[in-house]
Parts: structure tokens; C-alpha cells; sequence
């Protein structure tokens, strides 16, 4: 029997390994529909049936839900008095040991990622370098990181006896890969082991696909209702068993992915009925709304605010406007990544926002292409990192608008961060690094609108660098695709300081080679697209 031995110096905390559960069904009509499931010895009324959409998300799931008998459970008896409730299924991973456990959990903790919080968004050079992580260690992170992962706890006997006669518990908690599609969730029994005899030796080991377990899910207002083999359970919320435990009320707060994932523009929702704790609602253009209030009913909520405040960094004058109201209904969701507190996902006029991000995060996806590498969002306030959302607008639409006057379609521009990609096949002929005429002629025209907003933001203290990336396909060798890039990038630098000297120390120059490479609609490799040279600006900061 192979000994598996997780890897607890990168996880958060312990676990076992696991798998699971099939059963209920969305409806596709209302949010409010009531339908009855039989189980078993338990009878599960379902009265307000949350419409997930057509493409349920794995966030949704993101938290915690426990069965509320057992998590009320003072005595540790829950297990023997429900040892019957369901039937049992064997977990085991490649051949570790076997665990017997019943098909319905007791708790669920869901999240993208249960590793130390320090390891989070950290690139592969910076896992080695800060972390001390070898490549090979990398590699089974990368493994990791393409699942959404659970932990899981059932209820779990083992036979003391040669008459069968078992004992039961709850002290275990399994770990899973896990995946939604459509009304189901798959679960796959994962580890990160390290080897016996080589410890710095790191592998990730999960299920085989097809071995993995099916559930049906869906929520009953903001319960996790799952089902397996024609039977069903109920998990509760962790924060509203606390709140109700604690005779609370709930606090939840979250950022949208970036300025254009939340709903209408917002990017910060905070939801608060707890006493001394107060809602909030903040938009991506630095608008925030006044006195809000939060009244919540099931599922159901309702936000209202008496006015909006915007504060303008750049004019050093404020805007005020009307108050208005938000209705919806939300789940309760988890930070990815064990972030702490709060999360919420909402649904207005059937269109589901989650909004399970913290102000870092937020920052982070907002700015970080135009933020030297070693900028750190959670040092700024709010101020700097309003102002500096600000010149980013500034500067980018300025591109956009200088672009159009030229006529540059041919250009992608990203309209957010102002990167500029240009087709390698235009600038160079196969394997080379020279310029084309085409390409000579392109760059005038580019740099013809691209220099005149770069030079004013230098100037107005707003862009302090300019960098010029290189990118190529995976085909070849990949030494030799890394010198290509930089070879590549270098010349459009050299270009670009022959003809506007003023901007000679102001350009950097990196070479990617095969690294970020762009993918097609179906996730595969677009060659002749990840063959590019990309300019892009970085904001000052200091």
C-alpha cells in the first residue's frame, strides 16, 4: 500500500483525501418554485428554488455549508444517530487506504485553492525565488491550480468487530477537485504528496475523470441542497448558522473580478443587517452611494441609498447625485483563495455578478498590467489607487480616440490598459528579427498616435515607462524562441528611440518567448496570434 503524505507546509490546514454524489434539478422558470424530494428517512421541502442560469458557475459554491443538526451537536452523537440515514460508498486514492463514508456529506467547504494565502497569484520566478520552490514543485502547484477544490466531511464507520459491529464519526475531512456543469458537480478524490524519501519531491495525484462522483445540486433559497441515488440533504449556510447562533445579523461584503464583471458598473457591494456594521456601494468610476440600507428576506434583497458621491482627484471637485435601489436575491459565497470573511453572488433581471473578490484582488486585476512588477496594491489607500484608475482611464482613452484618428484597425488595443499588440507578421518575416518595409511603414503610423498621448502622460506625471514585449508561438526550440522575442522586442525599442530620442530612457525591453500564449475558442493554441510584439505603459506611482 502506497503511504501518502500531504504537503502541510503549503496547505492551510489538514485533510484526507475523497470522493462523492446525483439528484435535483433548476428550474428553469422561477426562482420561487416549490417542489418536494423523498429520501431515504427524510423529507426535504423545497420552497424557493434558486434559478442558477443556464451556465452555473463554480463560484457559486465557494463557502462553507454544514448540516444544522450536526453543526448544533454538543455531545458528538450526531454520527451514531444518523449512522443509518444513507447508504455508504468506499473513498480511496490509487491505493492509499479505504474509507467508508456515507454518500450524502455533512459539511462542504468550497474554494479555488487551499493552499498558504502567501502562494496566491505569485508568478513561477517569484515561487522560487521568495518561496523557494524548485521547478518540479511548480510544475505539481500548476496541476493543482487547474481545479476548484472541496473539502468534505461525512459521516464515516469503521468495523471494530468480527460481528460487524462498527463505530461512526465525523473527524475527518476529505479533499476533492471538483467541477459544475449544469445542475451537476463532480468530485474527484485529490493530495499533494510529497515523496518518502525525497521531501523537496512534490506530486499531485487526483482521480481519474471518470471515477469521480456525480451530484445533482441547487439552492432553496440560500441552502445547498445536494442528491445522490435518489436521496437528498440539506447544508445550511455557515453564515447564517453563525449569525442565528449568534442572534446576528449577516455582514457581507465582496469586489467584482474587475470594472466591467459587476453589475451596472459596481464594483463593491457591502450587504450588512448586523448592528454597527454598515452597507456600502461603490462604483468603477469612484461613485459611492450614501446611507445605505439593507433589508434581506430569504434569499431576497433590496438596497437602498439616499444619493451618490463622487469625488474628481483631477478637477479637485466633488458630483452628487440621486439616490436609487437595488432588488435582487444573493447567495452567500467565500472568498477564493481562504480569504477571510464575506462574499456574496448576486442575480438582477436573471443575470448572476459575483461579487467574491477582496480590494486587493479587485486592484490588482484593474491595474496590475500597468503597474511596475514590483508595485504593491494593498500598501496604497484608497486615494492613490482612485487616482491612479483615474489616469489609467485617461491615458487609455486618449489611445483609443488617437488610434481612430488614424485609422489603425489593424492594431488591437486593449481599452482598459492601453496594450497595443502587433502581429509579428507584419513586422518580420519568418524567423527574423529585422523590419519589414511593411512593418517600418506600420510602426510610423502607430507611433504617429501612440507618442503624442505616451510623451503628454510623461510629462503630466502620469506614466513614467514604456514597454515593449515579445512573444512567439510554441513551435521550436524554446531557447531559441525566448532570444527571437527579445531580438524582436529590441528592434521595435531601437526604432522607436531612433525616431523620438526623447523617449530612449523612458523604453524597456522583455523577451517572453513562448510564455502567455494565446488560445482559440476552444482553448487551443493560436500560433499565429501568439506571435506578437506588445507595447503597453506603466503608471507612475512614486
Amino acid at each position: 500500500m502506497k503511504k501518502f503524505c500531504v504537503w502541510f507546509g503549503l496547505l492551510m490546514s489538514t485533510a484526507v483525501f475523497t470522493a462523492c454524489g446525483t439528484g435535483i434539478k433548476n428550474s428553469s422558470e422561477s426562482s420561487n418554485s416549490s417542489v418536494s424530494m423523498q429520501t431515504q428517512n427524510i423529507n426535504i421541502e423545497i420552497e424557493h428554488l434558486v434559478n442558477l442560469g443556464s451556465d452555473p458557475q463554480a463560484y457559486m459554491l465557494y463557502g462553507s455549508y454544514r448540516n444544522e443538526e450536526e453543526y448544533k451537536d454538543e455531545d458528538g452523537s450526531y454520527a451514531e444517530k444518523h449512522a443509518d440515514d444513507y447508504d455508504y460508498m468506499t473513498l480511496q486514492l490509487a491505493d492509499s487506504e479505504e474509507y467508508e463514508v456515507q454518500i450524502l456529506p455533512v459539511e462542504l467547504q468550497a474554494d479555488t485553492d487551499f493552499l498558504n494565502s502567501d502562494l496566491a497569484g505569485k508568478t513561477d520566478e517569484e515561487l522560487k525565488d521568495e518561496v523557494g520552490l524548485t521547478d518540479q514543485q511548480i510544475s505539481a502547484l500548476h496541476e493543482y491550480w487547474q481545479y476548484n477544490h472541496m473539502r468534505v466531511n461525512f459521516v464515516e464507520r469503521k468495523k471494530y468487530s468480527e460481528d460487524g459491529e462498527y463505530s461512526y464519526s465525523t473527524n475527518n475531512f476529505f479533499q476533492f477537485a471538483y467541477e459544475v456543469v449544469g445542475d451537476k458537480l463532480y468530485m474527484g478524490l485529490e493530495a499533494l504528496i510529497t515523496d518518502e524519501e525525497d521531501e523537496t519531491k512534490l506530486e499531485y495525484y487526483v482521480q481519474d475523470r471518470e471515477e469521480w462522483t456525480e451530484y445533482s445540486y441547487g439552492f432553496d433559497g440560500l441552502d445547498l441542497i445536494l442528491s445522490k441515488d435518489g436521496k437528498s440533504t440539506r447544508l445550511k449556510s455557515f453564515s447564517m448558522l453563525y449569525a442565528e447562533k449568534k442572534n446576528e445579523g449577516i455582514y457581507e461584503w465582496g469586489y467584482a473580478e474587475n470594472s466591467t464583471a459587476g453589475y451596472d458598473g459596481i464594483v463593491h457591494i457591502t450587504m450588512s443587517t448586523e448592528e454597527g456594521y454598515d452597507s456600502s456601494i461603490e462604483w468603477a468610476d469612484g461613485k459611492r452611494a450614501e446611507n445605505v440600507t439593507t433589508q434581506i428576506e430569504g434569499n431576497q434583497f433590496a438596497l437602498t441609498w439616499d444619493s451618490t458621491y463622487r469625488y474628481d482627484y483631477e478637477l479637485g471637485e466633488s458630483e452628487e447625485s440621486e439616490g436609487g435601489k437595488l432588488t435582487g436575491i444573493f447567495l452567500l459565497t467565500a472568498r477564493p483563495n481562504g480569504g477571510a470573511d464575506g462574499g456574496l453572488s448576486i442575480c438582477v433581471d436573471g443575470e448572476w455578478y459575483p461579487y467574491v473578490y477582496d480590494s486587493t484582488a479587485y486592484w490588482n486585476g484593474e491595474l496590475s498590467d500597468n503597474l511596475a512588477t514590483d508595485a504593491d496594491v494593498s500598501s496604497m489607500s484608497e486615494q492613490e489607487l482612485g487616482e491612479l484608475k483615474e489616469n489609467q482611464t485617461a491615458v487609455s482613452s486618449g489611445l483609443m480616440g488617437a488610434f481612430k484618428e488614424q485609422g489603425l484597425d489593424s492594431a488591437k488595443i486593449d481599452e482598459s490598459t492601453g496594450t497595443v499588440q502587433m502581429d509579428n507578421n507584419v513586422l518580420f518575416a519568418l524567423d527574423k528579427s529585422k523590419l519589414t518595409d511593411e512593418g517600418k511603414a506600420y510602426l510610423d503610423q502607430f507611433l504617429a498616435a501612440y507618442v503624442p498621448v505616451i510623451s503628454g502622460a510623461i510629462e503630466e506625471g502620469k506614466v513614467s515607462t514604456i514597454v515593449v514585449e515579445g512573444y512567439t508561438d510554441s513551435a521550436g526550440d524554446e531557447a531559441y524562441n525566448l532570444k527571437l522575442s527579445e531580438e524582436r522586442a529590441q528592434t521595435v525599442a531601437d526604432y522607436i528611440k531612433a525616431g523620438y530620442p526623447e523617449l530612449a530612457n523612458v523604453i524597456e525591453v522583455v523577451g517572453n518567448g513562448e510564455n502567455n500564449l494565446i488560445l482559440d475558442g476552444e482553448g487551443k493554441e493560436d500560433a499565429a496570434a501568439s506571435r506578437r510584439v506588445e507595447v503597453r505603459y506603466v503608471l507612475k506611482t512614486e
